[in-house]
């Protein structure tokens, strides 16, 4: 199952560096076609389910990464931020996109 959520991660990382630049050269742009993919790739490819939201013996309810490192989910919780702010892709792109159905991850 890892293995499969790491080939989807580098496929996914393709697609994004697939996409059309903007318009113009804009930070974003950059963003997209080297800082994205990679964190793609790394948070994909480190899955840990050993590292998931669990309960401690004492009850505590304990935040897990998923193995994925902060940076990675800074990078990641960015998306919309950046995107809404780039005003790109434009709205009739984003409306061709198509989400995959959901899988229950490495998490389950």
């Amino acid at each position: 199952m890892l293995a499969a959520a790491a080939a989807a991660g580098r496929r996914a990382a393709a697609w994004v560096r697939s996409l059309p630049a903007p318009p113009l050269p804009v930070p974003v742009g950059d963003w997209l076609a080297v800082e994205l993919p990679a964190a793609i790739t790394a948070a994909m490819s480190g899955l840990d389910p050993e590292e998931c939201d669990h309960m401690a013996p004492d009850g505590r309810v304990v935040d897990g990464t998923g193995g994925v490192d902060a940076a990675t989910i800074s990078t990641l919780a960015a998306v919309p931020v950046v995107l809404a702010e780039a005003g790109w892709p434009r709205t009739s792109m984003r409306r061709s996109w198509r989400s995959p159905p959901p899988s229950p991850g490495p998490c389950g």
